[in-house]
């Protein structure tokens, strides 16, 4: 990896890109340009959805790490941040509702019924304010 860069991939990218702007100096063809800026975006988009999914997944196993050590709060604690901070997406996120959908699927339950010390007992949301 490539200091300033996630990975790679990502230097690559960025150094293509910037010898199409090169090129587009000497003769003009925005057309071709515009086209790789897009698909660029796109591809950028899905990695950063993958490298999230990669992290859902971990936090899963956390969750079932506390749950195993006999830790519900904990457990309860951690779900209720990282649905907290997938709340914080944009709302026209093409993935904000799956992650949320997955989130109350996977622990939903555990978080209804659980007297956690974050979020405080059934009914209230990791704020505190009473959902009912």
């Amino acid at each position: 990896m490539h200091f300033g860069y996630r990975t790679d991939g990502d230097f690559y990218r960025h150094a293509v890109m910037e010898h199409f702007d090169w090129l587009i100096s000497i003769a003009p063809i925005k057309s071709f340009l515009q086209q790789i800026r897009a698909v660029n975006a796109i591809v950028v988009e899905e990695e950063n959805q993958l490298t999230f999914l990669k992290s859902m997944e971990k936090f899963a196993q956390v969750v079932l790490d506390h749950m195993h050590n006999g830790r519900e709060d904990m457990a309860v604690s951690l779900i209720r941040r990282v649905k907290a901070t997938v709340d914080t997406m944009p709302d026209d996120s093409d993935y904000k509702g799956l992650y949320l959908k997955d989130i109350e699927a996977r622990w939903g339950a555990l978080i209804r019924t659980s007297t956690a010390a974050i979020g405080g007992p059934v009914g209230f949301d990791i704020m505190g304010d009473d959902v009912g």
